[in-house]
């Protein structure tokens, strides 16, 4: 291949490993990126594998480029910079051994778990298949205890990642995928997708394989950031922006420098306030919600554009709230009125709830379903109370007072 152009000032570069590293087999470095990295090691630029791969089975990539550099492994959950003599930690995020257990021990879980992987935080793995995708995705040739007994074999260790293989029955793993979501979004994040197997018996060329299904899950705060540049951008961790000083452009946020310039360009801001601010948020601080009104037994399409920038915003890695309203339904639809609106009654106002969340239960977990996606934009239902919506309302019977409270 012919040399590579000079590139004018020094740049941090981030790459994963599967599919954009490396040879359909997922084993072996395509050796003409391994050129391409290495020309721009030459150059002066720094380069980083960040991948959801576990770190023994991410280690060789980066010893045959020839790094020096930060290794992120599990998505985030676990950095280090193998190049240093000491192997220097700069961070790990594991899952909490109670969370792996009580997850393990779910009665859904357990009636259709057909094998499970867990790497410990001390980076050794336990599983309880050695079959071909284990072998080169997750073990790459390094030592891994086998046995039936996972929750004994981890004992009281945290995770690094836990991966559960189940089949693909397409209603019962929606409802394990809805039961995380409901349960344990507030410590893990997941990714899910068809399990490989070998293309050909004897094989190391991996396809998908369409009777089983893999969740790999870990801790909630490992995800790494969207960026544009590099990984030590405005809003990464602290050892990476100090990394990343003269290299990447810091002045530069993820939101500023895709996400958000992306809204405004697309024209759908329309007041804002703050967008300084709106563009540093910390990962916990991005947070949005969606109020809809239980006027009417199905959605409409004025709805339709807010729920696709809700989308938007989830992916973007906010989390999302969505808010079902209980006395502002209970007013009824205004639109096309010319008259006073007659009052919802607290029946019809359950059916209207009930019909609505089914129809955003189905827009938003079934695309998950197609492509992948992870996201969970239904994190939050807000439950009314109705002791306290009866007490309104009495006051609302008072003549006129209940009139203009009403409009």
């Amino acid at each position: 291949m012919t040399e590579l152009p000079k590139i004018s000032g020094e740049w941090l570069i981030k790459l994963d490993i599967d599919g954009t590293s490396t040879n359909p087999d997922f084993t072996t470095l395509n050796q003409n990126l391994k050129k391409v990295l290495q020309n721009l090691i030459a150059q002066g630029h720094k380069i980083c594998f960040t991948t959801g791969r576990n770190y023994l089975s991410a280690l060789p990539f980066y010893q045959e480029v020839g790094l020096d550099t930060f290794l992120v492994t599990y998505n985030g959950a676990y950095i280090n910079n193998p190049s240093d003599k000491d192997g220097e930690i700069v961070m790990v995020n594991p899952i909490m051994n109670e969370v792996v257990k009580n997850i393990l021990n779910e009665p859904i879980i357990k009636q259709n778990l057909r094998n499970v992987l867990v790497d410990k935080v001390d980076r050794t793995t336990i599983s309880t298949s050695d079959d071909v995708y284990y072998q080169e995705i997750f073990f790459n040739g390094n030592s891994y205890t086998k046995g039936e007994d996972i929750l004994q074999l981890l004992g009281q260790k945290d995770a690094l990642q836990l991966v559960l293989e189940f089949p693909n029955q397409e209603e019962v793993f929606n409802k394990i995928l809805m039961m995380l979501r409901s349960k344990y979004s507030a410590a893990i994040t997941f990714y899910f997708g068809d399990k490989l197997k070998a293309q050909q018996p004897g094989e190391k060329i991996l396809v998908p394989d369409p009777e089983r299904k893999i969740i790999k899950i870990r801790n909630k705060f490992a995800k790494l950031m969207h960026t544009v540049k590099g990984i030590a951008m405005a809003d990464s961790i602290p050892h990476l922006k100090a990394y990343a000083y003269g290299i990447t452009d810091l002045g530069k946020t993820n939101s500023d420098g895709s996400f958000f310039v992306d809204l405004k360009n697309r024209g759908i801001t329309a007041g804002l306030a703050n967008e300084e601010n709106f563009c540093q948020l910390r990962p916990e601080e991005k947070v949005i919600y969606l109020g809809i009104d239980c006027t009417a037994e199905s959605l409409h399409i004025g709805h339709l554009f807010l729920l696709f920038q809700t989308i938007r915003f989830a992916r973007a890695g906010f989390r999302v709230l969505l808010v079902l309203g209980g006395a502002t339904s209970k007013i009824g639809d205004p639109s096309d009125k010319l008259q006073e609106r007659p009052q919802l009654s607290s029946k019809k106002l359950v059916e209207y709830e009930q019909a609505i969340k089914s129809q955003l239960e189905r827009i938003f977990f079934e695309p998950l379903k197609l492509t992948g996606l992870n996201f969970a934009p239904l994190e939050t239902f807000y439950a009314d109370q109705p002791e306290l919506l009866e007490k309104i309302y009495q006051v609302l019977e008072i003549p006129l007072i209940g009139k203009n409270v009403e409009k």
